[in-house]
């Protein structure tokens, strides 16, 4: 695990590079050492891997249902080219190169947010979720969309997104969001409504099966009857990490007058990170659903949390607290979570 910690820490000495010009040189090295990273590595490093090569060796066997027609285009490049390396290569390059091309278009502050994309969802997408690794990427790139009203570009990313994993489909409504001011007693009253109802024991499909819904009921009973069977599968809402983020959004939702003036893209990262805790609590009966939702809208937090300097006198703490929670975050990936492997089997 090492390795991780290497490159933790490499990135952390560049971010302290101040010429602007130097600095815009490592971080495109970071985001090509990245790309390697993730296109190379062995089969035995993360939980997908395998169940990408059974895909190409059964890609004729599947279906859209099952995936998206992207993985079936690069999957077939890779068959036609005989290395399936080469999906993972392809994979990566888009996923990587799109995210840092989003951390520029969105902060100031591009290598806290590229520590902060490499301690938690670079391992989680990169290197595991490759599908929707590039939707999260997509995604990011659609928030200026969402500030400036510009409808069909928003409209192409989330259709292109979607054809890049269709959990994308969920990022249409935020279009809807508005993108100067925000309702503060909403979403601080949001985020108490969402735990009142998950320790009551309610969930969405309960509440949904007593509405008469025709059709639609006799699926919501089948989805009831699978959750009921599946009771080892569960979320849990109150862990460190989710403490910290509701903490933190918390703080965002009061500050968000100040960081509106200074980002102006502030007020819409701070609502979709609201909502991606919202979905995470509401949806907890559902766990596939509720991580998938969760993991794609919370991909904002890479640019979120360097905002913390914004907020504080003390840059130099708050820089610390930044680097000490994307740490932390590597840190249970690779421990708690078990996410990844070691890179290097020595």
């Amino acid at each position: 695990m090492y390795f991780y910690y290497l490159i933790f820490a490499l990135f952390v000495l560049f971010s302290l590079i101040t010429d602007t010009k130097t600095k815009k040189s490592f971080f495109v090295f970071s985001t090509f050492l990245l790309i390697v990273i993730a296109a190379f590595r062995g089969d035995n490093v993360d939980r997908d891997y395998l169940t990408y090569i059974s895909y190409l060796k059964d890609l004729d066997n599947l279906s859209l249902i099952q995936l998206e027609p992207t993985f079936f285009i690069i999957a077939h490049i890779s068959l036609l080219l005989g290395s399936s390396v080469i999906l993972f290569i392809i994979y990566a390059i888009v996923g990587v190169s799109i995210k840092a091309k989003a951390i520029t278009n969105l902060t100031q502050f591009w290598f806290l947010s590229l520590i902060i994309y490499f301690s938690y969802y670079f391992l989680l997408h990169e290197m595991t979720q490759v599908r929707v690794g590039v939707s999260a990427g997509i995604l990011l790139l659609a928030v200026p969309d969402i500030y400036n009203r510009k409808l069909t570009p928003f409209l192409l990313k989330v259709l292109i997104g979607c054809l890049f994993h269709y959990s994308m489909i969920v990022f249409l409504p935020f279009y809807f969001l508005g993108g100067t001011k925000i309702n503060k007693i909403f979403y601080l009253g949001g985020i108490i409504f969402v735990y009142v109802f998950y320790f009551l024991g309610l969930n969405v499909f309960s509440i949904l099966s007593l509405i008469p819904l025709g059709f639609l009921q006799v699926k919501i009973d089948s989805y009831q009857i699978l959750m009921d069977q599946d009771k080892n599968v569960e979320i849990n809402v109150i862990n460190i990490l989710m403490i910290l983020r509701v903490f933190y959004m918390i703080i965002l939702i009061y500050k968000q007058e100040l960081l509106q003036s200074i980002n102006v893209y502030s007020t819409v990262l701070i609502k979709i990170y609201s909502w991606s805790l919202f979905c995470l609590v509401l949806l907890a009966s559902m766990p596939v659903m509720a991580f998938r939702v969760n993991q794609l809208l919370c991909i904002v937090e890479i640019i979120l949390w360097p905002f913390m300097i914004y907020l504080f006198r003390e840059k130099y703490l708050m820089t610390s607290i930044v680097l000490l929670v994307a740490l932390g975050m590597l840190s249970i990936e690779l421990f708690y979570n078990g996410l990844i492997s070691a890179y290097f089997n020595l």
